[in-house]
């Protein structure tokens, strides 16, 4: 589990294969006939290439939120190119803004739109952002992808340019964006919360065809 560097696996190969090689099994590793019991083991080090296969739960990427689970992978030997760093929401920040407060006034006159993990989700919110919003010049947009998304499959997905002029894709932290701006545009992303911390009034798209399980809409 990313959050405490460790990783679950399931096949006594594999865990045989990394106890003897240095690997700390903390649980598990037990068969029942048919059952082998759910297994954690930690200080792992390419379980399944050291076994000579790829047949387990070997994961292409990790995702670990923030630092410190980070540095845990980097330094149990984990190739930095298969870790994915999620941001932590930073509470003394936003604790920051809360107590501060920043006036409507002073609000940039900017739509932030926070998308999910989800590719064909992000795709249909921004199709109705864009045609929403591409002949308004009014404010710009800010679209901030999944820290695991990718801006180039969105692209394509939406098949289409955005104006420059209008819309941008952001680098900066999301709790950044979102203290200034004027309104979040969301569908299935948590983020929703940390714009309520902000200040930032939200805005939930509500698809027809999911099943609707977000409390704010």
């Amino acid at each position: 589990v990313a959050n405490i560097g460790l990783k679950l696996v399931g096949s006594e190969e594999l865990v045989n294969e990394a106890v003897s090689q240095g690997a700390r099994l903390l649980t598990g590793n037990q068969r029942d006939g048919a059952l082998y019991a759910p297994t954690v083991i930690d200080q792992v080090r390419h379980v399944a290439q050291a076994a000579g296969s790829t047949h387990g739960p070997y994961p292409n990427r990790l995702a670990c939120v923030g630092e410190f689970s980070m540095k845990a992978f980097l330094d149990d030997g984990w190739p930095a190119g298969e870790l994915v760093r999620l941001g932590v929401m930073r509470l003394s920040h936003i604790s920051n803004i809360r107590t501060k407060g920043i006036p409507w006034s002073q609000r940039e006159p900017k739509i932030i739109v926070g998308l999910s993990i989800n590719a064909t989700e992000s795709v249909r919110v921004m199709r109705w952002v864009a045609k929403a919003l591409e002949n308004d010049p009014r404010c710009k947009v800010i679209i901030k992808t999944h820290p695991a998304g990718s801006t180039a499959a969105l692209l394509r997905g939406l098949g289409k340019k955005l104006d420059p002029a209008i819309f941008s894709f952001s680098a900066r932290p999301i709790w950044e964006e979102l203290a200034r701006a004027r309104a979040l545009v969301v569908a299935g992303s948590s983020v929703a919360i940390d714009a309520l911390a902000c200040h930032c009034p939200v805005v939930v798209v509500r698809h027809p065809f999911n099943v609707d399980l977000i409390p704010l809409s």
